[in-house]
């Protein structure tokens, strides 16, 4: 339990010292999709490649890269490879939404 805290505060640590805004961070293992929608969340950050193929379908997904999740792909699957890499695609997604 405690590498799961610990990892919990290196995420939240790391938004803060950068300003990323965000309402609220679920750290869940229900099903996700069900907390996307209950959340009305706009966009998710996940490595898991059932929640990515899921989710994706409703909402961006930034697909943190590993391995087991290489095949994970489409239109709202963003393939994302460190933090920083994190907010640009997010900045990208924005700017998107704005000129639709």
């Amino acid at each position: 339990m405690i590498l799961k805290k610990q990892m919990q505060d290196i995420v939240i640590k790391w938004l803060n010292k950068y300003n990323i805004v965000y309402d609220k961070i679920l750290f869940t293992h229900t099903n996700k999709l069900d907390a996307c929608k209950k959340e009305k969340i706009d966009i998710m950050i996940e490595d898991k490649s059932l929640n990515i193929n899921s989710i994706s379908k409703l909402i961006p997904v930034l697909c943190y890269n590993a391995l087991y999740n290489e095949e994970c792909c489409g239109n709202n699957v963003y393939r994302v490879y460190s933090w920083y890499d994190i907010y640009a695609k997010i900045e990208k997604i924005k700017r998107s939404d704005k000129n639709e």
